[in-house]
């Protein structure tokens, strides 16, 4: 699971507060510790990677208007990850 600075820049609530480019690449670590904890249940639930991946998105979306912006006041860019490799790959599934 990697940031998917793509989908970042084209993420209606990115554009809509016209940040740099170079602002995309710094990846709010307050929603990456959330989607991973989403990521990593979502696993334990015998779900494959995409589906996990998916989850942690899933939840991000939903979270992201209570994230507060620092003490500059920039809320952070909404961070989306995707998979890479084996998408199917699941921890429990035979």
């Amino acid at each position: 699971m990697v940031p998917d600075i793509a989908t970042m820049m084209t993420l209606p609530a990115n554009t809509a507060q016209n940040y740099a480019k170079l602002q995309y690449g710094e990846v709010d670590l307050e929603q990456s510790t959330k989607a991973y904890q989403v990521f990593v249940n979502s696993l334990a639930l015998h779900n494959n990677v995409e589906a996990a991946v998916q989850a942690a998105n899933n939840f991000l979306a939903q979270d992201y208007p209570n994230v507060v912006a620092p003490p500059n006041g920039i809320r952070p860019p909404q961070v989306v990850f995707k998979s890479i490799g084996n998408l199917g790959v699941c921890l429990y599934c035979q």
